[in-house]
């Protein structure tokens, strides 16, 4: 019997359509990379790189204008529950001026407010970055503070070198949702010259003593520190909270104060705070010792 019925093409443009979406992201990365190394060159002349970076821009806003149009993406953030742990959303304040010798001495007030946000990224994504973190064992290195300061930091870190396809399409997710966040941590606006990213593995023992992530001269422009978490389920170790600080800032110098907020490290959440505070990362607990058994983050900051 002869089926008469006009064949529905339907699912195979979907599946055409999805493919060129995923070809053209490639190529958007690929694009994003070449340029980003490209104005890194000392070689290249800044007409050059002004070009360039005018070039990145315009990717950038495409991709906005890409994830801003796309429904799908409109639905996921929506329904992603979003947790604001602490409601009370103060903003940053001056407080007074201390006088130092012959200068006045800018005080400056940073609560511990942060925002975290559940399932931060979808299953295949999360899934993605997790097997990248699994794959590169090898490629983690020791950690080290910027004052080179003995038993203050106890983890090993991955540069982002070494996980670019992740580092672009993290970024990407963070740079559409920062709009979301200044406004939840009442934040001012700031245009964001670059997005700092690396994978840290916390095992047994492990630590970071209290510390702000904007107290030097080289991370003076950091504004936004964020703390991606990510871990084999069920959770293979314990402690690893975030414990962040009211911070007092006195000049240049910041200062930890007695209140403080707790941040569990859920499994695929986000968090973000004013990178000026001063925060640690408390022991973790991991009977195993195994690498694969870690509390796995990907962190870093945006800065201005």
């Amino acid at each position: 019997m002869l089926n008469n019925q006009p064949k529905d093409h339907s699912i195979e443009d979907k599946l055409k359509n999805t493919e060129l979406s995923k070809t053209l992201d490639s190529l958007v990365l690929k694009s994003q990379e070449t340029l980003e190394s490209i104005l890194s060159d000392r070689e290249v002349s800044t007409a050059e790189k002004a070009d360039n970076a005018l070039r990145l821009l315009q990717i950038a806003v495409d991709g906005d204008r890409k994830y801003s149009s796309t429904s799908a993406h409109k639905k996921e953030l929506k329904t992603q529950p979003l947790t604001i742990v602490n409601s009370e959303r103060e903003n940053i304040r001056s407080i007074t001026k201390v006088k130092s010798g012959d200068s006045d001495l800018e005080t400056k007030f940073f609560p511990a407010q942060y925002w975290q946000i559940d399932n931060f990224l979808p299953p295949q994504q999360y899934e993605q970055v997790l097997n990248t973190a699994l794959s590169k064992q090898q490629e983690f290195k020791d950690s080290q503070t910027v004052n080179k300061k003995d038993r203050y930091r106890q983890s090993s870190v991955l540069p982002g070198k070494y996980f670019s396809e992740v580092y672009y399409s993290v970024k990407n997710k963070l740079l559409n949702t920062l709009p979301l966040v200044l406004d939840n941590l009442k934040h001012p606006e700031f245009f964001v010259s670059h997005v700092e990213m690396q994978m840290t593995a916390h095992n047994d023992g492990c630590f970071y003593k209290a510390h702000s992530d904007a107290g030097s001269a080289k991370t003076k422009t950091r504004e936004l520190t964020y703390v991606y978490y990510f871990y084999q389920e069920p959770k293979p170790f314990t402690g690893g909270e975030l414990k962040l600080y009211d911070t007092e800032m006195v000049g240049k110098k910041f200062m930890q104060q007695d209140n403080s907020k707790i941040v569990e490290p859920r499994n695929n959440s986000i968090v973000f705070f004013n990178s000026r505070c001063k925060h640690e990362v408390l022991p973790i607990e991991c009977t195993s010792q195994q690498f694969e058994n870690s509390r796995f983050t990907l962190n870093g900051w945006l800065r201005r």
